[in-house]
């Protein structure tokens, strides 16, 4: 028990002890602080006489001509550090000396600007290929569909030709070929295209024949 007292009265002691420092710790900063308050309202009057003279030198003509030519001082060095250099010049004399003098840089815009030029022939060469061949094809499909029509208006024709004759009657078909009426109504829808085609084609080849010699006599009479 004596010992347990006796390690209560020290833990006592020593807590006294270090609230005493607090206290005198706490003290110490309000007189550091009235002390600095003090010190810097005494100093507050020179500071501001300090201040309003340094704005003025500041916002006055003579600091700002020096600022702006430090500035430019500045931005020709990052310029320069940069590869960058403004030449002044103007008109033909502008561009023969900027070619002679950087001939690299010259080199490289005429590049590019042969660059650009070619991918807009190019693309006018693609464009004016496109439209040719679409041109070709609607002349080709129109030609078939021309074709077709011609085809189906002969032999509407010769199917109206058989069907107005005779049935016991034999017919000629294509230079010649005779045909018995009742053998074509037999016939196959393929054997019909077929005899068909062949009378369109020897029908086709007189007619251009005939506009052949046609030509021929008018080229003689206008020779004679």
């Amino acid at each position: 028990m004596d010992s347990i007292e006796c390690e209560k009265a020290r833990a006592v002691a020593n807590f006294n002890r270090y609230r005493r420092l607090a206290v005198l710790r706490q003290i110490v900063e309000m007189l550091l602080v009235v002390s600095l308050v003090s010190w810097s309202s005494a100093k507050a009057i020179p500071c501001f006489f300090y201040v309003s003279d340094f704005s003025f030198f500041k916002f006055s003509s003579h600091s700002v001509f020096l600022l702006g030519n430090a500035i430019i001082i500045l931005l020709l060095a990052i310029h320069r550090s940069n590869g960058v250099v403004y030449v002044p010049c103007s008109g033909e004399l502008c561009g023969d000396r900027a070619n002679s003098e950087f001939p690299a840089a010259a080199d490289e815009k005429v590049d590019i600007i042969c660059n650009a030029t070619d991918i807009v022939v190019y693309k006018e060469e693609k464009n004016s290929w496109i439209s040719q061949s679409e041109n070709a094809e609607a002349a080709i499909r129109t030609a078939a569909k021309r074709m077709e029509r011609f085809r189906r208006t002969e032999s509407e024709k010769l199917r109206r030709d058989i069907g107005v004759r005779t049935l016991g009657k034999a017919e000629t078909i294509g230079g010649g070929e005779k045909f018995d009426v009742a053998e074509i109504n037999q016939l196959s829808n393929e054997e019909f295209r077929r005899v068909m085609d062949l009378y369109i084609e020897r029908n086709w080849r007189k007619k251009k024949e005939k506009n052949n010699e046609l030509v021929k006599v008018e080229n003689f009479n206008e020779q004679l």
